[in-house]
């Protein structure tokens, strides 16, 4: 009877460590405690803090006034949103601790983030992971069940959310940009990526096409990663983040992005690209139809009066993607990670995005095209769904108005610089 009522003592401490985390309530890190002593530090309570507040920061960029671009409509250009900065650099650090898909890195017990300006509070945001199980703006509940494994040096490139193409290409490769301000001998560290990537073709080659020489070290995300000496870069660019509840409304100031680093990232990716002439000049974005279905048929029958052509990008390599959407003039579809790749696109593309509603003011490809000097026009639609999560795992099918879309077409296909 002893290990029932003791599991059943765990399991509801466990539970109102969850739910008052939530709450940010001083009693969650109360039961958080209860919880470590009882399991033997198996799950912690552990601190919260920012990685500029370490004295062996070097910053690289200091808080700048900044700003985002808001999406533009057919009847409504797009426009630059002010906004700040904070503080761009890295971080040296040995006898860190680092999950490969969180954004924190563990020093002595605290777990530390890269600083940077929302529009919603810290306490509104999730982190969620398999490790990291729940946080406040001050506090984070963390599973340390298992042995930690030991590595010797690397430049740690983890995050959330790796495995979806925006977040891996835009928030986290994009780091490389950083490492140019390190001493050389850093250069060539081994390269720390979560092990999910290594069964992602186009991740895993984009990964090896922008590190060439460096070895490829893989974490597991069921483990805590301890690094005798760590690379931690801040990202350039840090998007919408996930949040516990319904957000009030995505917010432009949420969107964080040094306009100087992403254009050299850019820039970079772009040299990367073998040029071959591309005969699809207006592509359209075609899905499988696996989630989030729509009228997708109907949409394309009318697009291909146009001369578009449906490019399944998921079917193709990097390097086909690279060039089908370097060589593009236009560029049309529903919001996705496909978008993702409008960082390869040429100077003046336009483009044409249709979103749910309940996004609005989601500037991530917005601010991508504005990158590549291109023209990205959106189109809202009504949705049922209350948040993009529920949008993005919808089990409903939507409808998209086929002929206000067409109107919208028309109307970008009239101007003179479209081919």
């Amino acid at each position: 009877m002893v290990k029932p009522l003791k599991q059943k003592v765990f399991n509801f401490l466990f539970t109102y460590t969850i739910k008052l985390l939530h709450k940010n309530n001083i009693l969650g890190v109360f039961c958080g405690k209860i919880i470590q002593f009882l399991t033997k530090n198996k799950f912690k309570i552990v601190r919260r803090d920012y990685l500029n507040t370490i004295p062996s920061r070097v910053t690289l960029k200091g808080e700048e006034e900044s700003y985002v671009i808001e999406p533009s409509e057919i009847n409504k250009p797009a426009s630059k949103i002010n906004k700040t900065l904070t503080s761009l650099g890295y971080n040296i650090v040995r006898n860190a601790i680092v999950d490969g898909h969180s954004p924190f890195i563990m020093i002595n017990n605290t777990l530390y983030k890269q600083k940077y300006y929302t529009g919603h509070s810290e306490k509104e945001v999730s982190y969620k992971t398999k490790l990291v199980l729940q946080t406040t703006s001050n506090y984070a509940f963390i599973n340390c069940q298992k042995p930690i494994k030991i590595i010797e040096k690397g430049i740690f490139l983890g995050g959330s959310w790796p495995y979806n193409w925006y977040h891996w290409v835009i928030n986290i490769l994009s780091k490389i940009e950083l490492l140019n301000y390190l001493p050389k001998k850093y250069h060539n560290y081994p390269i720390l990526v979560p092990q999910i990537i290594r069964s992602l073709q186009n991740h895993q080659s984009l990964l090896k096409k922008v590190f060439k020489n460096n070895t490829i070290i893989y974490l597991d995300e069921n483990n805590w990663h301890k690094i005798n000496e760590v690379i931690w870069l801040d990202s350039p660019a840090i998007n919408i983040p996930q949040f516990k509840d319904l957000p009030t409304g995505i917010k432009l100031m949420d969107i964080n992005i040094h306009w100087d680093i992403m254009k050299a990232y850019q820039d970079r990716l772009v040299s990367l690209i073998k040029i071959k002439q591309s005969k699809y000049k207006r592509i359209f974005l075609a899905r499988k139809q696996e989630k989030r279905t729509y009228n997708q048929d109907e949409v394309f029958e009318m697009l291909k009066k146009y001369n578009f052509t449906a490019i399944y990008l998921e079917d193709l390599t990097i390097s086909e993607q690279q060039n089908i959407i370097n060589g593009a003039n236009f560029i049309t579809g529903p919001t996705g990670a496909a978008w993702t790749n409008l960082i390869f696109c040429k100077e003046n593309t336009k483009a044409l995005i249709w979103m749910p509603e309940v996004v609005r003011n989601e500037s991530d490809f917005a601010n991508l095209a504005y990158l590549s000097n291109s023209t990205l026009t959106h189109y809202y639609f009504p949705c049922k769904a209350k948040s993009w999560t529920e949008f993005m795992h919808q089990e409903w099918r939507t409808t998209i108005d086929v002929k206000e879309l067409e109107e919208i077409l028309i109307k970008m296909l009239a101007k003179k610089d479209i081919n």
